[in-house]
């Protein structure tokens, strides 16, 4: 069915990205091949029939996007050898911008007739709001979450922000905005050391790429490009053996332990992720038990993704409801608390914490939980609805 559902949308997916991460890296991938151009003729035509598969990619993902990697590409170029021409091809470039955008923002069928720039504007101001909100953050992964509360009308549903820099400012507040001021501060002072002015052409062609990409799209959450990101950003501040200048040995830690770093949560949230997908899968099959214990490993792998915990009570709680089995009761209450302590704003986990309380007939904390999820999301009928549950249940019981 996914399958089917994929060929139906008439674009491409890659087995990590979505079509919007997937033309990052094919328009990343570009730069490389033009490096091997010079080689033997053999090789040109290889290169040539490889470049030429990347576009036909490119164009398959339907996204506005490629548009704009391939216009970053050729302005870059054009910038960094044939200043003259580029003002010269300005006014068409332009055009050509123009042309491409409308063409993609008028395309039909489904979510992508709607305009990708005005939606994307939407969630950006959306994000921007959840950070003035919560200033310290929301925690890891919590966007999508939050987004229901901060919506703009016409806008649609989406889990991430399609910018890398705001999505990350949403869900991890100032903490976020210092760290990317670290690694500004690092670039800048790459720069201003004159080590940029050494950097092949084609590195610079794929770290700007790269960088754009983040701004219209996102792949903090899509290792296949994250971890090519922490590469480039090595690269580019990597010590250079050729002259008297050289990073200090302090800044060539800090840049080692960050990829590092990015390489190993990269991959631990992919294969988490992956666990996540088949546990829900499980569970919509009613196979409670294989659900529990997908789950179970996933937290395992990736144990600071309260969206994991939050499934994981969601499924131990019907495991109780099913067998009358009270460690699942308090497996279930572990995981919601878990969760609430990893993202103490996510409404899900206090609704269910509160049905923990309430099947074990602690009401009152029940209704306690239920009132912080009403305080953080006022308007949930959801939310209105279990709290009449608990009215009637605390009756019941009085009675």
């Amino acid at each position: 069915m996914p399958a089917l559902e994929r060929i139906a949308t008439r674009r491409i997916f890659s087995t990590l990205a979505l079509p919007g991460t997937l033309w990052g890296f094919l328009t990343i991938a570009l730069p490389f091949h033009l490096m091997l151009w010079r080689e033997t003729r053999r090789t040109r035509a290889l290169i040539a029939s490889g470049a030429a598969m990347l576009l036909a990619a490119g164009i398959l993902t339907r996204s506005f996007g490629f548009l704009v990697g391939l216009l970053v590409l050729a302005g870059t170029w054009l910038f960094l050898h044939h200043r003259r021409v580029l003002w010269r091809l300005a006014p068409v470039v332009l055009i050509l911008a123009l042309v491409g955008g409308a063409f993609y923002s008028i395309r039909q069928g489904g979510i992508a007739s709607a305009n990708p720039v005005s939606l994307r504007a939407m969630n950006w101001v959306s994000a921007w709001t959840i950070f003035a909100a919560h200033p310290m953050g929301t925690g890891l992964n919590t966007y999508g979450v939050m987004y229901s509360q901060y919506m703009l009308p016409g806008a649609n549903e989406t889990q991430y922000t399609h910018n890398t820099p705001l999505q990350l400012l949403s869900e991890l507040g100032y903490v976020a905005l210092i760290a990317g001021s670290g690694v500004l501060l690092l670039i800048l002072g790459a720069w201003h050391r004159g080590e940029m002015r050494r950097l092949s052409p084609y590195l610079v062609l794929a770290v700007v790429v790269w960088g754009v990409h983040n701004l219209i799209d996102i792949n903090v959450y899509f290792p296949s490009l994250g971890v090519i990101g922490a590469v480039l950003l090595g690269t580019l501040l990597r010590r250079q053996p050729s002259g008297p200048q050289t990073l200090p040995k302090a800044s060539l830690v800090a840049l080692v332990t960050v990829g590092v770093v990015t390489l190993v949560f990269s991959s631990l949230a992919m294969v988490s992720s992956e666990l996540q997908v088949r546990a829900k899968v499980e569970y919509d099959e009613n196979r409670l038990q294989a659900a529990a214990d997908t789950i179970e490993l996933a937290m395992s792998i990736m144990p600071f993704n309260s969206s994991l915990f939050h499934d994981a009570g969601d499924i131990n709680l019907n495991l109780y409801h099913a067998k009358h089995d009270y460690k699942r009761l308090d497996l279930a209450t572990q995981s919601f608390q878990r969760a609430i302590a990893l993202s103490p704003n996510k409404v899900g986990p206090h609704i269910g914490l509160s049905l923990c309380l309430s099947s074990a007939n602690r009401v009152e904390d029940a209704r306690a939980q239920l009132r912080i999820a009403e305080r953080l999301h006022p308007e949930s009928t959801y939310i209105q609805a279990v709290a009449r549950l608990l009215d009637r249940r605390q009756t019941g019981i009085a009675n």
